[in-house]
């Protein structure tokens, strides 16, 4: 039974079922059930040896009916409700604080019984029903004492007697045990849940991180060449720009178009125009810079952000990436290779510009005067082509 528990806990902690928590409940009353069952048949024996009570009188009449149910709740607990279980589990300890208060007043273990009563329902029912239970037996405890004080009402346990009998002695013993026992399993209980809740609570705060970082990194990339996408580019180089108009520096933006693109998915299909993307991608991001940003804007249209290089540099670098990738076989389809060429725009950073969109569109301007001079060539802005 106590396997069982355990692995409703860990069920509804990882919520695999929808019904595993009601399952769990009915497991944890269950192991109730028959503790109380197996405490009522210790307890049997210590009732009827009491040593101020040798004869059968209403106490030793109702303690023994009150046990005898909660033998038989726990022989046919699989009959009966939840709720009639946790109910009859949390009454113990409140019949005991009460008959303790009336029998011995305040040298009883009522209010430990009180104590324990409301950490059951707590377990059973949740901390409202806990705090309307406490309220309930304030106001019987209240009731008691008024009687108590009001009426003079005496006890008639001779306390010499009754602390000098081992008996008593025993059964208060064994009883606080018991009760002490419960209480411990009730706070434990409670400890154990909550301790697993936290885990699972830290665990998904890790999963919700990965997930976020990794949704993140989706919107950013795109999708078929793995290059940073248009939205991830004007992000970071807003900052850099920021950064070279603070401290100053050059900067270079390279826009790049492969030339007659069209002509290669007309020729091979989409799967073939998809490869070419993809292998002219690797290419030029293992000739960059750790520091340069390689993004693809979409379509056949690619753009190359240089911190801390002019145009003269940028021009330099992409002329010999554009010889290099002359040299450059791709096999588009089993038995068919062929070379891609590019044309490319170059602009820097000028005083006057207030975004990174004022480079861009400068080194598009010179991406179509590049085209305009015959393709396969890089163009500054301003300057005139260079074959």
């Amino acid at each position: 039974m106590i396997n069982q528990l355990k692995d409703r806990v860990f069920e509804v902690i990882r919520g695999s079922k929808k019904d595993v928590s009601n399952s769990l409940r009915h497991e944890l009353i269950d192991t109730f059930s028959v503790a109380v069952a197996f405490v009522s048949v210790l307890c049997f024996p210590t009732i009827w040896l009491r040593s101020e009570y040798f004869l059968a009188d209403v106490t030793h009449m109702g303690y023994s009916a009150l046990l005898t149910i909660y033998i038989g709740l726990a022989i046919f607990r699989r009959h009966f409700s939840y709720c009639i279980k946790a109910v009859f589990i949390c009454l113990l300890p409140a019949a005991i604080a009460m008959s303790g208060f009336l029998h011995y007043g305040l040298s009883s273990l009522g209010f430990f019984a009180v104590l324990l009563c409301a950490l059951l329902v707590m377990t059973m029912f949740g901390v409202r029903w806990a705090i309307v239970c406490l309220l309930l037996l304030a106001l019987l405890m209240a009731v008691i004492a008024y009687f108590t004080v009001t009426g003079g009402a005496s006890y008639d346990v001779n306390m010499n007697a009754f602390n000098q009998s081992p008996i008593i002695w025993g059964t208060h013993i064994w009883v606080f045990f018991l009760l002490s026992l419960v209480a411990l399993v009730c706070i434990g209980w409670l400890q154990y849940a909550f301790g697993l809740s936290i885990d699972d609570l830290l665990k998904n705060k890790i999963e919700l991180k990965k997930a976020t970082q990794e949704l993140k990194e989706m919107s950013f990339t795109d999708y078929l060449t793995g290059l940073p996408n248009r939205r991830y580019f004007y992000e970071f180089s807003e900052d850099v720009l920021a950064l070279h108009k603070r401290y100053g520096g050059a900067c270079s933006v390279v826009f790049i178009d492969l030339d007659f693109f069209k002509k290669v998915n007309d020729q091979y299909g989409h799967d073939g125009g998809d490869l070419v993307l993809k292998e002219f991608s690797g290419f030029v991001k293992e000739r960059i810079r750790e520091s340069d940003l390689f993004a693809r804007l979409g379509g056949e249209e690619f753009i190359l952000l240089m911190p801390h290089a002019d145009s003269s540099g940028a021009f330099v670098f992409v002329e010999r990436l554009r010889e290099a990738l002359s040299k450059h076989i791709i096999q588009v389809v089993k038995d068919a290779t062929i070379h891609v060429s590019f044309s490319a725009g170059i602009a820097s950073l000028r005083e006057s510009d207030t975004s990174m969109d004022d480079i861009i569109n400068r080194a598009d301007l010179a991406v179509y005067e590049a085209k305009n001079s015959g393709r396969n060539c890089s163009v500054i802005h301003n300057d005139a082509p260079v074959h």
